[in-house]
């Protein structure tokens, strides 16, 4: 896929993403991949939804996957004790 066919994937994301965001009103969010973590913030601004917190991280793959557990754990604990993560999510 191109670069451009990429980004009007990523935009078309922001606009479901938003809608999501504003069903179920999170706490907080996780972008997961670098690289789209404007874009989700961007989702969170149209939604105009107060999120407490907003963590970003790497797409888990090639050498990035330890990166992403050790990153991960670190999240889930830090917010562990705000009841952020818990009840588990919700599954559309």
């Amino acid at each position: 896929m191109s670069w451009d066919e990429r980004y009007k994937q990523r935009m078309l994301g922001v606009d479901s993403l938003n809608k999501r965001i504003k069903k179920y009103a999170p706490k907080a969010v996780i972008a997961v991949m670098l690289d789209i973590e404007y874009d989700v913030k961007e989702a969170v601004e149209k939604a105009g939804e107060v999120i407490q917190y907003f963590e970003s991280l790497p797409f888990p793959v090639f050498n990035h996957q330890k990166r992403f557990e050790e990153e991960l754990a670190e999240i889930l604990h830090k917010y562990h004790s705000d009841d952020i993560f818990y009840p588990p999510i919700i599954k559309p």
